[in-house]
């Protein structure tokens, strides 16, 4: 398990992709790539690490913003550079 993550760093860190392309409809498509590019064949296994990985190297901070008469959702992030650096 140590290997993949260590090559979903990689991917992550080769990548000069916003966070938000690895959120939404894109993941799949992303996920692909990664299995693609280290010919991986996709697993629930390579899925689940990916989310994993995608979520330590993406710090997610949520808030609720006013914007007239409803609310939506604003997401800042910040990347981990320590973690895709160890």
């Amino acid at each position: 398990m140590a290997n993949l993550e260590n090559k979903l760093k990689k991917f992550f860190k080769d990548r000069k992709v916003l966070y938000k392309d690895f959120y939404g409809n894109t993941l799949d498509y992303w996920i692909n790539i990664f299995c693609q590019e280290f010919n991986i064949e996709y697993s629930d296994e390579i899925f689940d690490k990916f989310i994993e990985v995608r979520n330590k190297v993406f710090l997610i901070q949520n808030s609720i913003v006013q914007g007239g008469l409803d609310n939506f959702q604003r997401i800042t992030c910040t990347i981990d550079e320590h973690y895709l650096n160890s």
